[in-house]
């Protein structure tokens, strides 16, 4: 294995989580770095295709999502791009479902091959802008997870389209007061939890679990 990936697995962040990191997943997530590091080749996956910056910045930051997840979930990871975070949280969770949403055709066929290759059973990939595809699921989703997708206010709106009340939304943000404040102003929505960690290059982020109370 990867030293880095070995490093990002060992995290003290993931102590809690050391049973969901079996020699089946850590060999699922080094064949996905693979993968990723194979195709950025011809399809612009990530800024930077050097393995340790891949593992060192979108791994471990969607990691930090399994954090908050429990088993048992329905879930839609609305622009995956590359597959960060829904891949990673699908392998530590093999028995979550996970539905990809993806606006770019390139980046749809990575997730459809990474997703065979990585046999995540049960895993969908839907092309299009979430806001405009919603008529193509029948049914809501427990978990709407966002990394690097537009603002707060854009999570929770889109979210909303996707998300049955009493379900969460889970989010990265480098969250400030002013994130903060307006989640507090905006009636239906409640900060169930949120975790701290340092991120790439020492930089302060969070995940914010916000759940659905009524109809939003």
């Amino acid at each position: 294995m990867d030293p880095w990936l070995r490093q990002v697995c060992d995290h003290a962040d993931f102590q809690e989580l050391q049973s969901r990191f079996s020699d089946s997943a850590r060999s699922q997530l080094s064949r996905y770095i693979s993968e990723l590091v194979s195709w950025n080749s011809k399809v612009r996956l990530t800024s930077d295709s050097r393995p340790e910056f891949i593992i060192k910045r979108h791994l471990f930051d969607s990691l930090q999502f399994a954090r908050l997840m429990h088993s048992g979930l329905k879930c839609v990871d609305i622009g995956s791009g590359g597959g960060f975070p829904g891949i990673p949280v699908r392998i530590l969770f093999p028995e979550n479902s996970m539905t990809f949403i993806e606006s770019r055709r390139k980046r749809c066929s990575f997730l459809r091959h990474a997703s065979r290759q990585l046999e995540l059973t049960g895993s969908k990939t839907h092309e299009g802008r979430a806001e405009e595809i919603v008529s193509e699921f029948s049914e809501p989703f427990q978990a709407v997870l966002f990394r690097g997708f537009s603002s707060l206010p854009d999570n929770l709106e889109v979210g909303s389209l996707y998300l049955e009340e009493g379900g969460f939304i889970y989010v990265q943000k480098e969250a400030g007061e002013e994130e903060l404040e307006y989640l507090a102003s905006q009636s239906g929505w409640n900060l169930f939890r949120q975790i701290a960690y340092d991120g790439y290059e020492g930089r302060r982020s969070y995940i914010l679990q916000i759940q659905k109370t009524v109809d939003s």
